[in-house]
């Protein structure tokens, strides 16, 4: 077969996701952090850290092998307010906000971070969350929220196996940019 009829399948190859991946996902712009990912619509991109695959429409993870959980990393862009009706305040927070019942979490070690993403700032929080249904205890989680516009909102919550790779969680949202 003639280099020229090869073009076409290798572009369907690529528009179907089978091209190698590292030619696929880690264009200029990642450098040595992680591989450049889509969430499932492909209304935004990030920078997902070495060893994490998307799970579903927003959703990354990675599981180490001897490590005590996942490690997880989830991204909406929301519509305000049509979206807004579970949120109690804006900024999230990791502490609770309002009285809890069996579900309540308590959180030590708080630290606020304000980040930035796509050129707006945002408002992190991380901390070591115990309790709550699944009966957490001190597990490292972070919530970002950000303002895209007066009606586009961002919300990212991550999960940590160690509370040191909540900073590579924060530069993977930190590295997120919307589709063009």
């Amino acid at each position: 077969m003639k280099a020229a009829c090869l073009l076409p399948v290798a572009l369907s190859c690529v528009m179907a996701g089978c091209a190698p991946r590292s030619e696929a996902v880690r264009p200029p712009g990642c450098g040595r952090f992680g591989h450049r990912e889509w969430n499932a619509d492909s209304t935004f991109a990030l920078c997902a850290p070495d060893g994490f695959v998307r799970i579903d429409e927003n959703t990354w993870a990675r599981l180490r092998p001897g490590s005590p959980g996942p490690e997880v990393l989830t991204v909406h862009l929301i519509r305000w307010p049509e979206d807004s009706a579970q949120l109690r305040s804006w900024p999230l927070r990791l502490t609770p906000t309002i009285a809890c019942r069996a579900d309540c979490v308590t959180v030590d070690s708080v630290t606020v971070h304000t980040d930035t993403i796509a050129g707006v700032p945002a408002h992190t929080e991380t901390g070591l969350l115990s309790g709550g249904l699944t009966g957490l205890r001190r597990e490292p989680h972070l919530v970002t929220t950000w303002q895209i516009s007066s009606t586009r909102r961002g919300v990212a919550q991550g999960q940590a196996a160690a509370a040191a790779t909540l900073d590579t969680l924060r530069e993977a949202v930190s590295s997120l940019q919307p589709a063009r």
